[in-house]
């Protein structure tokens, strides 16, 4: 970070290469510190999404929702084997890393005005 308080295009660049920031953010300047991921979450609040995985002999569903100001996940997996049925409910804090990645995966998707 320079004297000024910015952080310099190098800085920047270094991030984006060891996968910190993606392309949009890098060329936008936006970036998900915990401070931003916390405004992003208030932001976003009721915001609900789901993905999926299928595998050879592995499934999973993901519900991903933003309720009071944190990620609340939903697990839901399943395998080959009979008794292998498995469901997880667990909330991630802003400054986690699978919140971090649910961020960056969403960025499209959320209101991000404001955020700098």
């Amino acid at each position: 970070m320079s004297s000024n308080g910015l952080t310099s295009a190098h800085d920047q660049l270094k991030e984006w290469a060891q996968g910190d920031l993606t392309c949009e953010q890098w060329r936008n300047g936006v970036r998900f510190t915990k401070k931003n991921r916390q405004q992003v979450l208030d932001q976003n609040e009721g915001f609900k999404t789901e993905t999926s995985y299928s595998g050879q002999n592995f499934r999973e569903t993901r519900v991903y929702e933003v309720k009071d100001g944190g990620l609340n996940v939903r697990s839901k997996s399943k395998t080959s084997w009979a008794d292998s049925r498995r469901t997880d409910t667990y909330r991630c804090s802003a400054d986690s890393e699978e919140t971090k990645r649910f961020l960056r995966n969403s960025r499209d998707d959320l209101d991000t005005d404001g955020i700098e």
